[in-house]
């Protein structure tokens, strides 16, 4: 692990994600009773009703954990911001990797959404470049999450991105 964290750059903005964000989660949660509600306005049987509601359930939960309780071995507990428009993540499962900041990224002023793509690896094996291929991931930011001054300067910082 320590020669993984060497790979982190020196320099950059820095974001380390501790927990969750109470406003978020309020919205998370009332958008995944909305999904539920309209699942039972669908003329379906009970049955494919009920399989379809656990789905949505288990899935909801997985999502909940990766984005927002940040418990998940693939979300991302740590974030380097270099100058040059590409990043350094650190999961919660210690894997570090380079990823590039999306240009889909969505920039409010109560929320960031950043979508960052894994840059292809040097991994010799095609199988594993495949399996990287599709690796893209996203964070929710705010400013309870992050604190006010680290979520204007990445705020300050994408615009000037972009």
């Amino acid at each position: 692990m320590s020669k993984q964290l060497e790979m982190l750059p020196a320099s950059g903005l820095e974001i380390v994600f501790n927990g969750q964000s109470d406003s978020l989660c309020l919205i998370f949660l009332l958008f995944y009773l909305l999904l539920l509600n309209s699942l039972f306005l669908l003329p379906l049987s009970p049955a494919m009703m009920i399989c379809l509601a656990v789905l949505l359930s288990l899935y909801c939960f997985y999502l909940y954990r990766r984005y927002f309780l940040l418990n998940h071995p693939e979300s991302i507990k740590r974030l380097v911001i270099t100058e040059l428009g590409w990043c350094h993540v650190q999961l919660k499962n210690t894997q570090i990797f380079k990823a590039d900041i999306d240009s889909d990224s969505i920039l409010c002023e109560h929320l960031v959404i950043l979508n960052l793509n894994r840059k292809k690896s040097e991994e010799p094996t095609i199988l594993i470049q495949c399996l990287n291929y599709f690796k893209i991931y996203s964070i929710f930011l705010t400013a309870g999450r992050i604190g006010n001054n680290k979520f204007r300067e990445i705020k300050r910082y994408l615009r000037l991105l972009n």
